[in-house]
């Protein structure tokens, strides 16, 4: 108990004993069986007095005892309730990172390749891509070209895509061809023969049938 309240009409029976040495005596015993639960030792005067006071105070302490109980439980339940919520946090982040970084190799290759961590959007984005070889050549054109986005492995990606492209060996020929035309050489196919034959009068005629259709 921490505190209590000492009512007028408690001072009124205490004043009645007619020394102030025991006044200070029956208020001191008051005191000590509030706060410590101490039984006092007074005289008859003084034990009549306590007697008459007892059922009030016991009254306060038994209150202030189910008020501290009570805050203590709310104390202990918001402890549990604040334990918890760690927890969940702290296992939704293992459900999550573990997944992420630990179990698919893709993130873990990526983040090797850029040296760096993925963002959040980064990584919802990695989820559209498939764990190939075709996918991880463009992470590592990204790293190669110092790129600082993964949005530019994204086009790189649908480069692939709309070319057709779905081998590796697909994609390093067509890098290939490309960078040939950027830096003007020919092509491989262009110092070929190509041998130009003439047609048939029996084509030609199926020809000009043909053409007649669209006309």
């Amino acid at each position: 108990m921490n505190s209590f309240t000492i009512y007028e009409e408690y001072m009124d029976l205490i004043t009645l004993l007619p020394k102030e040495k025991e006044q200070q005596e029956l208020l001191l015993a008051i005191c000590k069986y509030m706060f410590y639960d101490e039984e006092p030792n007074l005289n008859n005067d003084q034990m009549k007095i306590f007697k008459n006071l007892k059922r009030p105070l016991d009254k306060s302490k038994n209150k202030s005892k189910l008020k501290s109980k009570q805050n203590q439980n709310e104390i202990k339940s918001k402890s549990n309730e604040k334990e918890n919520n760690t927890n969940n946090k702290t296992h939704q982040d293992v459900d999550v990172n573990v997944n992420v970084y630990v179990n698919n190799n893709l993130f873990n290759y990526i983040q090797k390749e850029l040296n760096r961590t993925l963002s959040s959007s980064e990584i919802e984005l990695i989820k559209t891509w498939e764990d190939n070889e075709i996918t991880r050549h463009a992470v590592k054109e990204t790293a190669l070209a110092r790129a600082t986005s993964l949005k530019y492995t994204e086009r790189i990606l649908q480069t692939y895509k709309s070319k057709g492209l779905k081998t590796l060996a697909d994609v390093e020929k067509y890098e290939k061809d490309f960078q040939e035309r950027k830096n003007g050489k020919k092509p491989t196919w262009f110092d070929k023969d190509i041998k130009m034959e003439s047609t048939s009068n029996e084509e030609r005629k199926e020809l000009s049938e043909l053409l007649k259709e669209f006309k």
